[in-house]
């Protein structure tokens, strides 16, 4: 049986329910997912670590946010097609299935409390 599709979601090809689920497994990976939901153009994973680590996680060391976003939690994304990140430019921009699962960080956010 192959993989189902998570319904309504678009852009470079559908993600499947794993890859969804994948994406949205880490915390940092839904902040990122919430801080650059309807953000238009790009940023840099600088600014995106300023607005990350003033989530209400509580404060975090912004050079730590930086390290994990470059080596970690952006290149992941970038695989699953969330989002574009060049990391010799440090510079992240949305894709289209990135507002997609807005939705689905809700709920799992909302289910954790």
């Amino acid at each position: 049986m192959g993989q189902q599709l998570v319904r309504g979601l678009s852009g470079f090809g559908e993600l499947s329910v794993d890859e969804a689920l994948e994406a949205l497994a880490d915390e940092r990976r839904r902040a990122v997912v919430r801080v650059l939901h309807g953000t238009e153009g790009s940023v840099t994973a600088q600014e995106l670590a300023t607005e990350i680590r003033l989530h209400p996680e509580g404060p975090q060391d912004r050079g730590r946010v930086v390290v994990d976003l470059h080596h970690r939690t952006l290149p992941k994304l970038d695989a699953l097609g969330v989002l574009s990140y060049d990391p010799e430019a440090t510079v992240v921009e949305p894709r289209p299935p990135l507002d997609d699962l807005v939705g689905l960080v809700e709920h799992v956010e909302f289910t954790s409390r």
